[in-house]
């Protein structure tokens, strides 16, 4: 499922995060060429200078406005020094830290460490030191995504005896569905997958909710697609409101539900590059089945 930090760039899903390409450094370490998507307060964090410093020695008079192709000189400060603990890995579409940490075997407090990150918050594009990287990644294939929000078996998910039910829950699903343009049907089911229907379940993670949405996930739904604020942590309906217009925006980006499932697991950004991991297509085959027998 999608999952990451208070204020996603988006998308994403991959998906929800907006690219940020930065450029080559030159040899000695105090030139940085002004690249699409840059920001002055991106550029400073990268290079462990503050915006101050960096407007006044490029003599910068608007600090939001910095022109593709600028070359700034950072000799006001030195570029900040990744830790030699392992190789680098470029920050793909759609990753979130939690995923990186599955993938390569550690902790997310010993990425953050690695990479003296403070937040959740990555942007593709830009690197990340992994603790113990040789530099060969894992085949896709054979490594798990991040684990769900709500704790899922490694077997298929088995289809309940009896029909889940929750009045309010489906109620608030069946008003809020069309409008995004999904299946009522299948959004309860991936609400019982997740949570089993309880507004009060908080993972390991930090999801949060009927739908297990992460905080900065639904800080992007809000800025990104709905423009309202939501109360997504005590309110089940703005939880699943939240749900609904991501499974929608997935849906389209998509062009499938199933596909749109799949990536409200394990992401946008690799659901586009045609990977399926093996519990993707279990939680994919669970949900579908839930669906098919309780709300065809």
């Amino acid at each position: 499922m999608p999952h990451v930090g208070r204020r996603l760039i988006a998308t994403a899903v991959g998906l929800l995060l907006s690219v940020l390409t930065v450029s080559a450094v030159a040899a000695d370490g105090l030139h940085h060429t002004v690249r699409a998507g840059d920001t002055l307060s991106g550029i400073a964090n990268e290079y462990g200078i503050t915006i101050e410093i960096l407007t006044e020695i490029n003599g910068i008079a608007d600090p939001d406005l910095i022109i593709v192709g600028d070359i700034l000189n950072l000799s006001g400060g030195s570029p900040v020094a990744a830790p030699a603990s392992g190789a680098p890995y470029v920050i793909q579409p759609g990753d979130t830290l939690s995923h990186i940490a599955v993938r390569f075997d550690i902790t997310v407090a010993e990425l953050k460490s690695a990479n003296n990150l403070d937040s959740d918050l990555i942007i593709a594009g830009h690197e990340l030191v992994i603790p113990g990287y040789s530099g060969v990644e894992p085949a896709p294939v054979s490594v798990p995504p991040a684990p769900p929000a709500f704790e899922m078996p490694t077997a298929s998910i088995a289809v309940p005896d009896e029909r889940p039910q929750s009045p309010e829950v489906e109620a608030m699903i069946d008003e809020l569905a069309p409008a995004a343009g999904v299946d009522p049907g299948i959004v309860k089911s991936i609400a019982w997958v997740e949570s089993g229907f309880d507004q009060g379940l908080r993972s390991h993670a930090g999801a949060i909710g009927v739908m297990q949405l992460m905080p900065g996930t639904i800080d992007w739904i809000e800025g990104d697609i709905l423009q309202q604020a939501l109360n997504e942590d005590v309110s089940a309906y703005d939880n699943i409101k939240a749900g609904v217009y991501l499974l929608g925006y997935l849906q389209r980006q998509t062009g499938s539900a199933e596909l749109a499932v799949a990536a409200y697991y394990q992401g946008l950004g690799a659901t586009q590059h045609g990977i399926m991991y093996n519990e993707t297509r279990r939680y994919v085959d669970g949900v579908m089945a839930i669906k098919a027998t309780f709300w065809p």
